[in-house]
């Protein structure tokens, strides 16, 4: 598929033929990437959106979450606040889960990933989301919430191209939540004052006498949002890529940098990119494709994702007492005054936007390594392994009067984490393409799988710095402050074995069955309780393909009738079955773990439970398909 039609023309002796390519409304032997493997779209059974990279360019974001936001129907992508460090959180079909994880599970180039945020847009091929749980079901324990296909770009055989790539835009908030003026806001002060007395102490001490409530008419208010994240975000986007190779060798590269200073106050995002994917032949036999990825980010900006300063933005007083001489130097400053606000949870949100310092490393190095055999014509066999590595830190300083510092006298408090950790994943599958008889056609792919990933912290806090020093003297005089005893969590490993199978069967390129299912197992369960099965059905009718549909040809491109049914599984839960333990700081005293005697170690996991187990998702579907050779309809 080229995405262009066909055309016949009548040549005439001595007349010029000009040829216009039209793009292909039908699109469907358009190949769309599914669980371990590829199909052309006509032949789906399951519920599948996708997008390509004609899209992806237009769309100028620096996550390829944000890329998918308003493009695929049924996936719901929404940030929950202006900061870089922001939650993108990506919901298929709505949630299937009340108290686990309901993030959808992605898969880069046939390989297992924390997320697609180190991805640019402009190295991404296509993404397709499978969301029904008869598509899902070939991922079993992780398919519960859906699963987002991701294939990087590789190089086309030919002269090499070189693509260089840039766009600066910028980013205004619009819309703020409308809030009261200063005369609304006094007035409204004073019908909830507890004292009936108009002269009262209450309200008189904070805004003087009611009958010259008029004079806040003519006083300007503060824009707190307007001053949180009023800014004008401006957004810088460069990308140089090279490309080519010849008909046994591909191979292309490329270098992303995205760097965007946020609309929120003192925010900032930089985050540079290196991919390499190489893909050689070796005769009709053998084809090796290797991808290794390097990703670095920095991003500055305080943590919001609380809420709590985006609500003293919109709670905040808009004006102060009128006795106070000049309400623009109190803006952002920590000065105690005899107002309503001091009596109240909220903070200036000003003050605590900028004497908060927040700064986050991040270095991920990614190699993916693939081998297919074809070993007859229609059987291919496939092994292929992933290595990630990832390795964080992050510096969090609260100087006077601003977060942790409040419950330690008001005097800045620093916290360091380091996060390392690594995933691999090894992969084996058979694939067999064959037809009997012309009208009926078989897929039949089954494989095994092994999953391992683990995580490591460290957290070092010291507290009571002098209260003048700034973050930068925090950071360059550490031992200034009271060192807190340092943390280290060794994380317990997560590790999957799974073994999957499916089978694809079409009649006449109208009927359509396919069947699929996963077996399971996963050490975060108990003993006993460790494995599950996931099995999964779909039915499929090209109805636009039979006689009595002839005709609609002129107008219908394509109606398919799909029926499903299927079951997949959430694991992603912590070793609750295995018990945790913590240093008791209090007194030197004993527990018994076992047969064996510990020193000042205390059980602390509350969550033991031995009969935990899987939580399952069972998904029906009924889809109608249709296609219309003036609109695309997609329902």
């Amino acid at each position: 598929y080229i995405g262009m039609q066909a055309q016949e023309i009548d040549a005439v002796a001595g007349k010029t033929l000009s040829i216009k390519l039209q793009d292909d409304s039908k699109m469907l032997d358009e190949v769309v990437v599914v669980g371990y493997g590829t199909m052309k779209k006509k032949d789906l059974t399951g519920s599948v959106s996708s997008m390509n990279d004609k899209v992806l360019k237009d769309i100028p974001v620096t996550s390829a979450l944000q890329a998918m936001s308003g493009h695929l129907a049924g996936v719901n992508v929404t940030v929950t606040d202006g900061s870089p460090d922001a939650e993108i959180k990506v919901r298929v079909r709505g949630g299937g889960s009340i108290t686990q994880d309901n993030s959808p599970l992605y898969i880069v180039d046939g390989f297992i990933v924390k997320n697609i945020n180190d991805i640019p847009p402009g190295d991404i091929q296509d993404i397709s989301v499978l969301k029904d749980a008869s598509s899902t079901a070939i991922y079993g324990a992780k398919g519960a919430n859906g699963v987002v296909l991701v294939t990087t770009k590789s190089g086309k055989a030919g002269k090499t191209v070189v693509d260089v790539n840039s766009y600066v835009g910028i980013k205004k908030t619009y819309n703020l939540t409308d809030v009261l003026s200063p005369y609304e806001y006094v007035y409204y002060q004073k019908e909830i004052d507890s004292s009936p007395n108009v002269s009262s102490a209450g309200f008189y001490s904070m805004y003087g006498m009611w009958d010259d409530i008029d004079l806040y008419k003519y006083r300007e208010g503060i824009d707190w949002q307007d001053q949180l994240y009023g800014n004008t975000g401006v957004q810088k986007n460069f990308n140089v890529s090279l490309s080519g190779g010849t008909e046994t060798m591909r191979y292309n590269i490329s270098y992303t940098r995205d760097d965007e200073d946020y609309i929120m106050l003192n925010s900032n995002y930089v985050r540079d990119n290196f991919n390499i994917k190489l893909n050689k032949s070796f005769g009709k036999v053998i084809d090796l494709d290797v991808t290794a990825r390097t990703t670095n980010t920095v991003i500055d900006g305080p943590d919001v994702s609380g809420g709590r300063k985006l609500r003293d933005g919109v709670k905040y007083a808009p004006v102060k007492s009128i006795t106070t001489l000049s309400m623009e130097n109190l803006v952002g400053t920590s000065e105690e005054l005899d107002w309503a606000e001091s009596a109240s949870m909220l903070n200036d949100p000003i003050y605590n936007i900028t004497n908060e310092f927040k700064k986050q490393y991040s270095f991920v190095n990614s190699y993916n390594v693939g081998l297919t055999f074809h070993i007859i014509k229609g059987l291919d066999y496939r092994v292929q392994g992933s290595y990630s590595y990832e390795k964080a830190h992050t510096d969090n300083i609260w100087l006077k009067k601003t977060g942790e510092s409040n419950a330690n006298g008001g005097q800045p408090v620093a916290k360091r984490e380091y996060t390392d950790g690594y995933r691999f994943t090894i992969q084996n599958h058979l694939t067999y393409d064959f037809t009997v008889a012309k009208d009926h056609r078989f897929n039949i792919m089954f494989g095994q799988e092994i999953f391992s990933g683990k995580s490591d912290k460290m957290t070092l806090q010291s507290k009571f710095f002098p209260k003048d020093f700034t973050a930068e003297q925090v950071l360059a005089m550490w031992n200034y402050g009271e060192p807190l005893p340092t943390y280290n969590d060794i994380g317990e490993p997560s590790r999957t074995s799974s073994f999957f199978g499916r089978l694809n069967y079409t009649l006449k390129d109208r009927y359509y069955l396919t069947f699929t299912a996963r077996e399971d197992g996963t050490n975060v369960f108990a003993p006993g309780k460790q494995w599950g099965f996931f099995p999964a059905g779909a039915l499929a009718w090209r109805l636009s393909e039979e006689p009595f549909m002839e005709a609609t040809k002129s107008w219908l491109s394509n109606a398919k009738l799909r029926l499903s049914y299927g079951q997949v599984g959430n694991a992603r839960v912590g070793s609750y079955w295995r018990q945790q333990y913590s240093f008791e700081s209090s007194a030197n005293r004993l527990y018994y773990i076992g047969e064996k005697v510990q020193s000042g170690l205390k059980p602390t996991n509350t969550l033991r439970n031995e009969n935990l187990t899987w939580e399952t998702k069972t998904s029906a579907n009924i889809g109608l398909d249709l296609g219309f050779f003036n609109d695309k309809v997609n329902v």
